[in-house]
């Protein structure tokens, strides 16, 4: 039956669609898109491939900036999916959006061959792009409007990066530290209903102390995974994501592959984030309503303790725990100027010590809410629900929020936390300035569980916020563009309330909050925020830069980082400064806390 309906799905005959890849994750790389869409407050759904050729789409942008352009419907769950057009595509070009073509012609020979491709390099084409027409006339009709029946797009991915460390943790003497990213992407479509992905990151590097001491606790290296020794003191270690995107009609999609996700509109996601390493996932997403005002959205994922459940033969490669996981969204759209939410995940049962799992049916249950109600929050699976909103305001002005319940109650059980936040686009009617300040609390133990390995985590890392949980934080952010050079700056400010010698107080997730019972309250007294030792992380990165070419987010940057860990005791302080040529298509959060 199965079988039946998909193959009843691939041959139905509906308009045909175009294009349904992701758009990368980078948080920088959207703004515009993000400016554009509050800007315009509505979601156009009929433009075709062919307005969106790259000089005929950069005079269309020069001489109408209210010009009708494509944008995700549903923004709270990302990557978004392009549903047909070529969202991917308009991004790069309102990235590169200007009246560039006038100032081209003055820079170059466009006789050069050599002279025009680098113009189109850097304007919104891959290193390598590759692209088949229909063989006739008839066929032409059939895919629609005479687009290529089959795309395909390559770029490298570097990150070659130099730092001068100024200040280290305790240690104030400077040091010169490294990373050497090299990898390669693909992305394409074969014909009008099949999208893929491909991307593999190999990595050499050596890190200040504080990411060192993160990866000798965690054995992984924030965000990228597992490491071995590379040299003394440096850590070799590589990362693959990839998928592939079928839209059999034009309102379901189905997703299979490695990677992450984001829930929400903030530059952190309490609900589910992209701050640990890529899993396997099969994504289904559909939309419905008038003008497709909802959006439903299940994820099935694979997840993993680094812990192994039996013993490991010579020669071979161990295998670590597994956990099943499953995150299902359902979002409205609101008189088009606003979104709300509502969020469930699930955290299974984890391997027995053959590494099998039993999964109920509960697990495959696509509808939410059904499995709390039947079991509640606290129930032997670790269950969480949550919810998100953004309202759209002046036409430059995105206000957002949310809301996470890990479980009800007294004391431990009181595990709950929120987000607010405000975007200002075009900040003082100045264009691509673009401002941001949010705040984030989360209560003490949340997105734990009394079976440690049922907590909220992956790969060692939290699948949330990377503070982990009993922390208030503050953070902002400026970035402003001029033609192709731009600055990010980014602040946050983090009290974290911190396990002591022989007390829990709920900070580190991956300790049991059944724990907590037998040592932080055994004097009888009642759980409250900020419980532990008061630490405060400050954090601040700014970097000015150049860009080389859109398409790959390819840029050249000077910067400077600095980080200070604060208690009654101590000051940790790190400092330095780096220069660096990358490919920024997905986020590295460095502003992490691990005790």
């Amino acid at each position: 039956m199965p079988l039946c309906l998909c193959a009843f799905l691939f041959f139905l005959p509906k308009k045909s669609l175009s294009q349904q890849s992701n758009v990368p994750l980078n948080y920088n790389w959207i703004q515009e898109s993000e400016a554009r869409m509050v800007k315009q407050k509505g979601f156009p759904l009929s433009n075709s491939l062919k307005q969106y050729e790259a000089d005929s789409t950069l005079r269309l942008l020069a001489a109408d900036t209210n010009n009708s352009l494509a944008f995700p419907l549903h923004s709270s769950m990302r990557p978004w999916i392009e549903q047909g057009h070529p969202l991917r595509k308009n991004i790069v070009l309102q990235n590169y959006s200007r009246n560039a073509e006038t100032e081209w012609k003055q820079r170059i020979d466009y006789n050069s061959k050599f002279s025009r491709w680098i113009h189109h390099y850097h304007q919104s084409h891959s290193l390598l792009q590759v692209e088949r027409q229909p063989q006739n006339a008839r066929l032409n009709d059939e895919v629609g409007q005479g687009e290529p029946l089959f795309h395909l797009y390559i770029d490298p991915l570097i990150n070659l990066q130099s730092m001068n460390v100024i200040k280290d943790g305790n240690d104030t003497a400077a040091g010169r530290y490294y990373i050497n990213t090299r990898g390669i992407t693909a992305h394409g479509n074969i014909g009008t209903k099949v999208s893929f992905e491909t991307a593999f990151y190999e990595n050499q590097a050596f890190y200040p102390g504080y990411i060192r001491e993160f990866a000798e606790a965690t054995q992984v290296i924030p965000g990228q995974g597992r490491w071995k020794r590379f040299k003394t003191n440096g850590y070799d270690y590589a990362m693959a994501t990839g998928y592939v995107s079928w839209t059999p009609v034009s309102f379901f999609n189905i997703q299979i592959g490695s990677g992450k996700h984001f829930v929400g509109d903030g530059y952190r996601s309490l609900l589910l984030s992209d701050n640990a390493f890529t899993y396997p996932y099969a994504r289904l997403t559909g939309w419905f309503g008038p003008n497709k005002m909802f959006q439903y959205t299940t994820i099935y994922a694979s997840l993993m303790n680094l812990l192994s459940n039996t013993a490991i033969p010579p020669g071979t490669e161990r295998l670590f725990q597994k956990k099943a996981a499953s995150f299902s969204q359902f979002s409205v759209n609101i008189g088009r100027i606003a979104e709300v939410t509502v969020f469930q995940s699930l955290i299974w049962t984890a391997a027995d010590e053959r590494n099998k799992q039993c999964l109920r049916l509960a697990y495959v249950n696509p509808v939410m809410l059904t499995s709390v109600f039947d079991f509640g929050l606290n129930d032997r699976d670790n269950y969480s629900l949550g919810a998100t909103f953004h309202i759209d305001l002046l036409k430059a002005v995105r206000l957002y929020g949310q809301l996470v319940a890990d479980d009800f109650g007294k004391d431990v059980r009181h595990k709950t936390g929120f987000q607010l936040g405000v975007k200002y686009y075009n900040a003082f009617t100045l264009k691509h300035l673009h401002l941001q300040f949010e705040f984030n609390k989360v209560n003490p133990y949340t997105y734990s569980a009394t079976d440690s390995v049922q907590a909220y985590t992956h790969y060692n890392q939290p699948l949330a916020h990377p503070l982990g949980a009993n922390f208030s934080e503050i953070n902002g952010s400026l970035q402003y563009k001029i033609g192709d050079f731009f600055l990010h700056t980014r602040f946050s400010q983090a009290m974290i309330g911190t396990d002591t010698a022989g007390h829990i107080y709920g900070q580190n997730i991956f300790v049991s909050d059944a724990v907590a019972d037998n040592t932080s309250f055994s004097d009888g007294s009642t759980n409250y925020f900020g419980r532990g030792e008061k630490t405060t992380l400050t954090t601040f990165d700014a970097s000015i830069g150049f860009m080389i070419s859109y398409a790959s987010n390819l840029n050249v940057a000077l910067g400077i980082s600095d980080r200070k860990v604060q208690t009654d005791a101590n000051l940790q302080h790190t400092r330095y400064v780096y220069v660096a040529i990358r490919t920024s298509l997905t986020n590295n959060y460095l502003d992490f806390f691990r005790k």
